[in-house]
């Protein structure tokens, strides 16, 4: 299965090559990193143009300024993944084995949309876990039209 790893760039230059590195160094390879440069007038479209010319999973886009949501839209039009991940620039994956644990969850439960906890980093160093509302346990609970409602 193919990850297609989504991400927005609007002015990143100071964190996206932590954000992008993290994504590369995982365990699980089968991945295309598409990289949506939102107009930034920082260093950040040089930036994302040296990942795509040191690897080939690497993609670049290059818009005017509209936008994360947009960008993530445009980012969905080019990528070719079985899924979709949409880290934002100033994300980063904190284990090499993310991928693969998602990939895990996903051949275990055919599921077509994979919600999972996330943290985050304070200035002073110290994550904050952010855990979901949406618990596996008490979706799987729920009929299918009420899991329906529960995304829309």
């Amino acid at each position: 299965m193919k990850f297609s790893v989504i991400i927005p760039v609007y002015n990143a230059s100071k964190f996206i090559d932590y954000c992008v590195e993290s994504v590369l160094s995982q365990s699980y390879s089968d991945i295309e990193v598409i990289l949506i440069n939102d107009g930034s007038t920082d260093k950040s479209g040089e930036i994302c143009e040296g990942f795509a010319r040191k690897d080939n999973r690497v993609k670049v886009y290059h818009q005017e300024n509209q936008g994360a949501a947009v960008a993530r839209n445009h980012g969905i039009r080019k990528a070719t993944g079985d899924y979709l991940l949409f880290p934002d620039s100033d994300d980063y994956y904190a284990s090499s084995l993310g991928f693969e644990e998602i990939n895990n969850q996903l051949e275990e439960t055919k599921a077509d949309v994979l919600i999972h906890d996330s943290f985050v980093e304070r200035g002073n160093g110290t994550p904050d876990d952010l855990h979901s509302s949406l618990l596996r346990e008490e979706v799987l609970k729920l009929e299918k039209n009420r899991v329906y409602r529960v995304f829309n």
